[in-house]
């Protein structure tokens, strides 16, 4: 990489922005912006996060577009109607991704940028990294299933999903990636991963479970949270942290969340604001580790990813 550029110099990034990513949010936009993004699209759905965004970020993030998505849709449908006429055509790549995924790349950028330009499109892999404690990342993960696309601004059309884009035409080196679950035969980007901190902690989870707006198993039990909870047990989503943070680390990496950027005192003020007290969050962490402890000593689970678990979805038969 020359010093006078940055890697993603040439990108502009599509994301999404609600009110419960606050507390996180800031560590996301500083590593995009060391990393040389010019240009930020950020996607809301409801005006309650258009202002919060304003009140919170406009000022640290001035390179930014703002989208106002349907607030009737859930979040994947509600991107895929994210209309591609908008984004800037002399930024010559485009990568979307969430606020709890961290582009790492150990190559040169002359690799980077010529192998979007050979396959049009390509896809960094999850690299999941579980954190049950927003202060001790210890730099472990493994891969997850899929990953985020990155492609040539000029092809795009729209999103095929939340893991791919939709190109232009058929060009011969992506033909085959267009059908069902096409993300899966996009070529993956060497020397790259993309951290997925699919937890950032059981309060992070909290907050996820009980105001997401997408519609999944992980939501399913949304509803019943309080009582689930009263009963000592789980909703599905921290049920699923749990299951994720039993899998063998065998990745190692150098970059670290920045906790200094992460506000405890936001986080806890949105607890507070949907219900939940310090108590009730102590109770939801003694059953978090009891039920833990629980699937440590059922030694019989199949892996993630594994055959019988080649997505997050598909972990539901056994939790």
């Amino acid at each position: 990489m020359t010093k006078d550029k940055k890697l993603l110099s040439s990108f502009q990034l599509i994301t999404r922005y609600c009110k419960i990513e606050a507390p996180y949010w800031r560590y996301f936009l500083e590593h995009y912006k060391s990393l040389g993004i010019s240009l930020f699209h950020i996607c809301v759905q409801t005006e309650d996060d258009l202002d919060d965004f304003n009140n919170q970020f406009k000022g640290l993030c001035t390179n930014h577009i703002i989208h106002k998505l349907n607030s009737n849709l859930t979040p994947d449908v509600a991107m895929k109607n994210f209309n591609f006429k908008l984004i800037n055509p002399d930024l010559k790549y485009t990568i979307f991704l969430d606020s709890d995924e961290f582009f790492n790349f150990t190559g040169n950028i002359n690799d980077l940028n010529e192998c979007i330009d050979e396959f049009t499109q390509i896809r960094i892999p999850w690299v999941m990294n579980i954190l049950e404690n927003i202060y001790d990342d210890k730099c472990q993960g493994y891969y997850g299933h899929t990953g985020k696309p990155i492609s040539l601004t000029s092809q795009i059309t729209s999103l095929h999903g939340d893991h791919a884009f939709k190109l232009r035409g058929f060009r011969k080196k992506v033909e085959h990636f267009i059908g069902k679950r096409s993300e899966h035969r996009i070529p993956l980007l060497i020397n790259a991963i993309l951290i997925h901190y699919w937890s950032r902690g059981i309060k992070d989870v909290i907050l996820r479970t009980i105001f997401s707006r997408f519609k999944s198993f992980k939501q399913s039990d949304q509803s019943q949270f309080f009582e689930i909870i009263k009963s000592g047990s789980l909703p599905n989503r921290l049920k699923m942290m749990a299951f994720l943070s039993i899998q063998k680390n065998y990745l190692f990496f150098e970059s670290k969340f920045i906790s200094n950027y992460y506000d405890a005192e936001i986080e806890n003020s949105l607890l507070r604001s949907f219900g939940i007290s310090e108590i009730l969050v102590d109770d939801i962490q003694e059953n978090y580790f009891n039920y833990k402890e629980q699937l440590i000593k059922n030694n019989i689970f199949p892996r993630y990813p594994s055959i019988s678990i080649p997505t997050m979805q598909k972990i539901k038969k056994f939790i």
